[in-house]
């Protein structure tokens, strides 16, 4: 999973900020403005912009599934595991048809030690895509089934799940 993880932050690097309509100003980034509020004012106000920037239709921002998760990702490498929670709840309220937006709450709730969540919400990006064995294995793995063993490491006792394949 760090190996994607570090792969898809990786190619966010080239995606494009932004967007621009025919005859408009380029369109501003929804979770780029989702960003720095979460960073000046914390994650219950930028819960609240989101909402305001998501009701406005004539709003200039751009809502973008690749972007929202990599701030997600950005704030889980900064410990901020609570504020991506809810940045990939707003990501899958933006883009419910996506099954790596399943997939990233997921494991953000593994993250954060409620792996009940994270097993509903890996399951669901299962049932989506049927090609993500990532997700399946981390189920599985967590309803016990994979030991950390069988993949050649060790899990800490008493210090929750670990994340991740080893190859």
């Amino acid at each position: 999973m760090r190996i994607l993880n570090f792969l898809m932050m990786s190619i966010l690097v080239f995606v494009p900020r932004g967007g621009s309509r025919e005859g408009t100003e380029p369109m501003r980034s929804a979770a780029d403005s989702i960003e720095k509020v979460v960073s000046e004012s914390g994650i219950e106000a930028a819960v609240v912009t989101f909402h305001e920037l998501k009701s406005d239709s004539g709003a200039a921002y751009a809502f973008d599934e690749a972007q929202f998760n990599g701030l997600g990702y950005r704030l889980i490498s900064k410990g901020m595991i609570k504020e991506a929670i809810e940045v990939f709840r707003m990501n899958v309220e933006l883009f419910p048809d996506s099954a790596n937006v399943y997939d990233s709450l997921g494991e953000g709730y593994m993250l954060n030690g409620d792996k009940d969540s994270a097993v509903v919400y890996y399951k669901k990006a299962f049932e989506m895509d049927p090609e993500n064995w990532l997700a399946d294995m981390n189920v599985k793995r967590m309803d016990g089934f994979i030991d950390d063993a069988d993949r050649g490491r060790k899990k800490m006792p008493g210090k929750g799940l670990s994340i991740g394949i080893s190859f």
